[in-house]
């Protein structure tokens, strides 16, 4: 009989070590979801953040521009990410390139090809170029946020927010002028 108990009792404790890796194993996997979902709500308010300032302005300077993401971005003590801001028109025309800031590459998908626009748009209008929207992109790998991530998937956190415009037209100095492949008003 006291034999049966002592196999009884070794079943227990592998049952239980069984159960504690189990346990730990979706803890690892909940608070990194966690991480993951709390970082991307980091980046939704960001973006709209950018999307809604840069919509009401009338001229942006190169620096008013990298004080402006200083302290936007600076909040969510991000320091690798890709930033994309498109001017677009509702006919998905686009008066100039994307404005690229941030510390990684290739990591968001493509939303335009040369001056053409081919991402999502709230709203479109094919005869109509009067209105214009801010579409800005923000996005990160999530391998690296925690230790485990990796079980998860390496994947990137994407956001996109757009805003209408209150101005069509919004003059950028010569810095961003030339980044953005901007002519000249005299061509």
């Amino acid at each position: 009989m006291n034999k049966g108990f002592k196999k009884k009792r070794g079943l227990a404790v592998l049952e239980f070590t069984l159960f504690c890796g189990m346990l730990l194993t979706t803890a690892a996997i909940v608070a990194d979801l966690y991480f993951v979902n709390q970082l991307r709500g980091q980046y939704d308010r960001i973006s709209h953040n950018l999307a809604s300032v840069l919509s009401v302005q009338r001229y942006i300077a190169a620096k008013d521009l990298a004080a402006l993401l200083n302290i936007v971005v600076s909040e969510a003590d991000t320091d690798s990410y890709e930033l994309n801001i498109y001017k677009v028109n509702t006919d998905r025309r686009m008066d100039w390139l994307p404005l690229k800031r941030g510390t990684l590459k290739g990591v968001c998908s493509p939303l335009s090809e040369g001056r053409y626009f081919t991402g999502g748009m709230p709203e479109e209008d094919k005869k109509d170029d009067s209105v214009s929207l801010i579409v800005v992109q923000l996005c990160r790998q999530s391998a690296g946020l925690t230790p485990l991530t990796a079980l998860i998937s390496s994947k990137a956190i994407e956001v996109v927010a757009y805003n209408r415009m209150r101005y069509h037209d919004i003059e950028i100095d010569d810095e961003l002028a030339d980044e953005l492949s901007v002519p000249d008003d005299g061509e």
